[in-house]
């Protein structure tokens, strides 16, 4: 009975350090439909921590909020070519921030941002794969 415990402690010892902690599979939602000659902005809001559970956010595109997004969920939104300014809107109980970045949206490709909060930062907007501000 002994062996077959440790046996199994093991196991499960091995299974839990072998995942990705890191890894999360995002909620996402399409805001409309892919037409000819557009191309897509994501905005994928990482999962939340307990402090953060109240904060509001919202992404917005060209100064219009165009969704609500909650913790761990990815919204897309095509857009014509061109010039657009996407950002993400925070309220933290009354403290509203507003992040925003250029993007040069190209047809039939895809560019996505992520926001997180922490280390002193509430509602980062970066584009993934960018260097994060965060020390």
């Amino acid at each position: 009975m002994r062996i077959t415990t440790a046996i199994l402690c093991a196991s499960a010892l091995v299974a839990a350090c072998s995942t990705d902690p890191y890894s999360f599979t995002y909620q996402s939602r399409e805001l409309n439909s892919t037409g000819p000659n557009t191309g897509a902005v994501a905005y994928r809001r990482e999962p939340a921590s307990i402090s953060e559970f109240n904060v509001d956010a919202y992404f917005t595109v060209d100064g219009e909020r165009v969704a609500e997004v909650e913790s761990g969920e990815e919204v897309v939104i095509h857009l014509p070519p061109g010039q657009h300014v996407v950002g993400v809107y925070c309220d933290y109980t009354g403290n509203a921030r507003l992040n925003e970045q250029m993007v040069d949206v190209k047809p039939g490709k895809r560019t996505t941002f992520r926001s997180y909060s922490g280390f002193g930062e509430v509602c980062a907007f970066t584009p993934m794969g960018m260097a994060s501000t965060r020390q």
